[in-house]
């Protein structure tokens, strides 16, 4: 009875323990997850640190701390359920420190730095590439309580600086206080440099705020990136301003300096000046706006030297009188320059540049363009006539009778036409005004490829919009006949005309033609050579005079070497018209003088041949143990018993995987008919540098169509479901079986298989079908 008694109390008192500690844990969770708990304000008072001795490396502080000293906070982060206050006489200084503000409600809690304070916030080394010492201002997030955006209040009269730093969540979404809105500056001559504002309301407000110094900030995903209300004498420079609604947003705002900037992808505009007057703009880039710099009731401002690109509107004025807007570019905008009901400004030597829509909308009076220019993108394109690009071709384009692009063929130092047959985008003037008046340009372009015809090959052209001019290298023969007397040694120089030399032994007078041309005159190249592209018809009136000859052909490194031949195997080679191939003639390549030699007497197509250049394949020996192999696998009495026995387990094995892979595949055939792409390893490819792609006798295995799945009959050419064409690779010309992977050119749609198309596109750079240019993220 004693001891029931016992266990009974024993019980009481753990129950009561329990009790007891679940009340203060409770009230523990409860004073954590309150910002301003009640038994708090009763142990703490106004924290006064002078430093950051006392603080652990991560520090929560309840309650508002107000700074009346100096004090320093370095490496440590801190969790503040209050207001931080800097007071008059107060200075404080954060290096690398993680200040986190915790707010129950949107703005609950602010840093403020009073007039007679001041704030200094600092990385370590003073240096913006190192990140990871930086000073990070934000707003306090966890897992299970989630607080909102704290104000930050620099006021009159107080010392502010920040450098290296970065500042996030920052400022309420109300319009109307721009108190409330982000970092709020309303005194003189801070400094603010290498920081990082992000995922603010505004970036930086300046309110009647002058003699600042703002440089090298990245300012993005804010409402405002920087808005200045009766804010002068402002210097900004070298800043990143990006996806923010407006990138600069002056109201009331004069005197201010704005250069270097990077303004971009803005939804609105990347300087907005409203009314401000007497502000600078120069050397600022700006793009994908939807105004690059947009003055509106603004006056008496200089725009100069800036680039505005891929906008609405490049640069516009309303409204706006006595602005000096010169030597700025428009480039690939809608309108170039835009002015409405503006008058008296200057816009000197602009340039607007591809405009798709007009490249000078200027409606007004007294305005003065002169020297300002409408221009556009030129492309020259060469082709031969199979519609094979001409890389090394000369181009000279003119304007209004003066060269703006020559390349070494006509005594420039411009580029020739590259791999894929381009002079690409070169910026050519439509329009110029001259005293006020718009005069249509005269844009000529001229075109030589060596020795080669090609027709019409100077051409005035309408740059009234960009465009792309094509030439074609016509294949014309050259043909030269004369007379040569009978004797020996017979010299024959017509390298003037075909860079050709030839040595004749007659018995009597002949008559010589000779016909060169760039094209194939009969028969496919051997196999594992390539044409060097000179082929030569010798023809005479009398055979039988004909003791021997000698042929010199003279070549040109730039040949060989545009179709990546190696120029030490280059041969001469005759076309054999009885049995209808070419044939080796025996030869002597000079490649300090590149010429080639040889002797024939027999007369008919002759042609330069040559080995690409490719890399070389490693040659694998018979291993020096094959020959043990094989006695071990063959015994007198036939084939080794050990070996029958695992060839036997082999065989079983693969054909229980192969009737197991045969049944899951059909499993997702009947599952997967939707599918367009099958995850397989591509054949390994790779084109010739420089060579048409690789004809091969086509695949005509076609078990379903690749776009919709449809079972085929064998020699369907067209999908009876679909009614698209049997998919054939443009690089390899096999068919693209159902399960390849394979794309199509975005210009002309024709398919190829994806490892194909991609290395064709890394050696030649456009689609083999339509010659357009590519690259290989055009088409991945």
């Amino acid at each position: 009875m004693g001891s029931l008694r016992i266990i009974k109390a024993v019980k009481i008192v753990v129950l009561a323990v329990i009790l007891l500690a679940g009340a203060i844990m409770v009230t523990s969770i409860q004073i954590q997850k309150s910002p301003n708990p009640l038994i708090y304000q009763t142990l703490l008072s106004y924290a006064k640190i002078t430093s950051n001795q006392a603080l652990s490396p991560k520090t929560e502080i309840w309650g508002n701390t107000t700074i009346s000293n100096t004090s320093i906070y370095r490496d440590i982060e801190i969790i503040l359920y209050g207001n931080l206050i800097i007071t008059n006489g107060g200075s404080l200084t954060l290096t690398n420190v993680t200040l986190k503000i915790a707010c129950a409600s949107e703005g609950e809690h602010r840093i403020e730095v009073q007039s007679g304070g001041a704030l200094y916030i600092n990385d370590t080394d003073g240096n913006p590439e190192t990140s990871d010492d930086a000073t990070i201002i934000t707003y306090y997030y966890n897992n299970h309580v989630h607080y909102y955006p704290f104000l930050f209040w620099v006021n009159s009269g107080s010392t502010f600086q920040m450098n290296n730093s970065e500042l996030h969540h920052c400022g309420r979404n109300i319009l109307g206080d721009l108190k409330l809105n982000g970092l709020w500056i309303n005194t003189n001559n801070t400094i603010i440099e290498n920081n990082t504002l992000i995922d603010n309301w505004y970036g930086i407000i300046l309110y009647y705020s002058h003699h600042n110094i703002i440089r090298n900030n990245k300012v993005t995903n804010n409402r405002d990136g920087f808005h200045l209300i009766n804010s002068s004498y402002n210097t900004f420079s070298g800043n990143r301003v990006t996806n923010n609604y407006y990138g600069f947003h002056l109201v009331n705002s004069s005197y201010n300096t704005f250069s270097d900037n990077i303004v971009s992808h803005h939804l609105l505009h990347g300087f907005h000046l409203h009314p401000s007057s007497y502000n600078t703009l120069s050397g600022n880039t700006l793009s994908y706006n939807h105004i690059g710099i947009y003055l509106y009731d603004a006056h008496h401002n200089i725009v100069i030297n800036n680039n505005s690109s891929n906008s609405d509107y490049g640069f516009h004025l309303a409204f706006s009188t006595l602005n000096n807007f010169s030597g700025n570019t428009a480039v690939s905008n809608g309108r170039g320059f835009c002015q409405r009901s503006g008058s008296n400004n200057i816009l000197h030597s602009n340039e607007a540049i591809n405009s798709t829509i007009e490249g000078f909308d200027i409606v007004g009076v007294g305005n003065d363009l002169t020297g300002s220019i409408v221009a556009n993108y030129l492309r020259v394109r060469i082709l031969d006539h199979n519609g094979n690009p001409i890389q090394g071709a000369d181009v000279k384009i003119e304007n209004n009778g003066y060269p703006i692009y020559a390349s070494p063929g006509f005594g420039g130092s411009n580029s020739t036409t590259d791999q894929n047959g381009l002079i690409e985008r070169i910026i050519v003037p439509h329009q110029t005004n001259i005293n006020g008046s718009w005069m249509v340009d005269t844009t000529i372009v001229t075109v030589s490829f060596f020795e080669l015809t090609i027709p019409n090959n100077q051409r005035v052209v309408n740059m009234s919009s960009s465009c792309v001019i094509t030439f074609v290298v016509e294949i014309v023969d050259t043909y030269i006949s004369t007379n040569i007397g009978a004797g020996l040694n017979q010299y024959l120089n017509i390298s003037a005309q075909m860079d050709i030399e030839i040595i004749l032994n007659l018995t009597a007078p002949i008559k010589l033609s000779i016909i060169k041309i760039r094209e194939n005159l009969g028969g496919s190249q051997p196999s594992g050579l390539t044409f060097l592209g000179r082929f030569i018809s010798i023809e005479v009136n009398d055979t039988t005079a004909i003791q021997g000859i000698i042929i010199t052909i003279h070549y040109t490194d730039q040949e060989v070497s545009r179709i990546n031949l190696n120029e030490t195997t280059l041969t001469m080679w005759f076309w054999n018209e009885f049995l209808g191939y070419w044939v080796e003639l025996p030869s002597t390549v000079d490649t300090e003088n590149d010429i080639i030699s040889a002797y024939t007497d027999h007369l008919t197509h002759f042609a330069i041949l040559g080995t690409p250049i490719s890399p070389e394949t490693p040659i694998t020996s018979i291993p020096t143990y094959f020959p043990f192999l094989l006695s071990f696998l063959l015994t007198p009495n036939g084939l080794n018993p050990l070996v029958y026995l695992v060839m036997s387990s082999v065989a079983v094995a693969f054909l229980a995987v192969a009737g197991l892979g045969l049944k899951r595949r059909r499993e997702e055939e009947v599952s997967g008919r939707e599918m367009v792409l099958v995850r397989q390893t591509p054949t390994p490819w790779k084109p010739k540098r420089e060579m048409a792609p690789v004809r091969q006798t086509p695949v005509t295995i076609r078990p379903r169509c690749v776009y919709c799945s449809r079972e085929l009959s064998e020699n369907a050419n067209f999908c009876p479901l679909c009614g698209k064409a049997i998919a054939i690779c443009s690089v390899c010309n096999r068919d693209i079986l159902f399960g390849e992977v394979f794309v199509e050119c975005p210009y002309c749609h024709v398919p190829s298989h994806i490892d194909h198309l991609s290395e064709w596109i890394k050696v030649k750079g456009y689609c083999p079908n339509c010659k357009e240019r590519l690259t290989r993220m055009d088409v991945i």
